[in-house]
């Protein structure tokens, strides 16, 4: 019982599984707690991944520079590199495309700012 305890600590302190840091669906799933939703296509449409705290990495969730949308709750940064690195831009409101803010398919961190 205590390794499996211990191994789940391990897979979720690497990223590997993260069932309330980050859920993948289709499910839009609106809250009023800091969260974002990045989505694999334009429109909030495409596959999606939902994130309530920062992660230094997207890979983890193999969700590297794919991001075409975003809907935010909260004020998060957005960087095209990991370890929130490179060019980084504040989000604060939903984008149906982040094109506008050139980061269309380029972000590979994310950081919560707060509310």
């Amino acid at each position: 019982m205590r390794v499996s305890a211990i191994l789940i600590s391990v897979l979720l302190l690497c990223g590997v599984a993260a069932p309330v840091a980050a859920q993948s669906g289709s499910s839009r799933g609106r809250s009023s707690r800091p969260n974002i939703q990045l989505f694999s296509s334009t429109g909030f449409q495409g596959t999606r991944v939902r994130l309530t705290t920062s992660t230094s990495s997207l890979g983890f969730y193999n969700f590297n520079n794919r991001a075409r949308s975003a809907r935010v709750v909260g004020r998060w940064t957005v960087c095209d590199r990991p370890n929130f690195r490179g060019r980084c831009r504040t989000i604060s409101s939903s984008r149906s495309s982040l094109a506008s803010m050139g980061m269309s398919g380029t972000i590979s961190s994310v950081r919560l700012l707060g509310r």
